[in-house]
């Protein structure tokens, strides 16, 4: 009985009530390292930037792709941080190696879908 009476005493005390109108928010608590937007937004970049047209033209879907798969599987913060400091094409696909085999296979599975829903067009 005493523990529960301290127990409800300090959740009590810990309280500060609801929002109060034009309460100031604070700032979204900064990640350490590179977060799934900054990654997927680079790998649109250097795709965008890629010498072959045909994969150019496709980057906005596939920095979707990187989004998703990024977020759903968890991507450790060293390939996050490889994909969005990645200059390079040939760097951006050099990050795979950091990636687990089931979140290179989940990545691979939906840019193939990706293709052959491309190709029916």
């Amino acid at each position: 009985m005493r523990l529960s009476l301290v127990l409800v005493l300090s959740l009590a005390g810990c309280w500060r009530g609801g929002a109060e109108a034009g309460a100031e928010e604070l700032p979204a608590v900064r990640v350490k390292g590179a977060s799934c937007d900054e990654a997927s937004d680079n790998a649109r970049k250097v795709i965008a930037a890629s010498e072959d047209p045909e994969l150019a033209a496709r980057a906005e879907p596939l920095a979707e792709i990187v989004h998703r798969r990024c977020g759903v599987d968890g991507w450790s913060m060293e390939l996050r941080r490889c994909v969005t400091g990645a200059p390079t094409f040939a760097d951006l696909d050099g990050c795979e190696k950091l990636a687990t085999g089931q979140q290179r296979a989940k990545l691979q599975r939906d840019i193939e879908v990706f293709e052959i829903a491309e190709d029916k067009q």
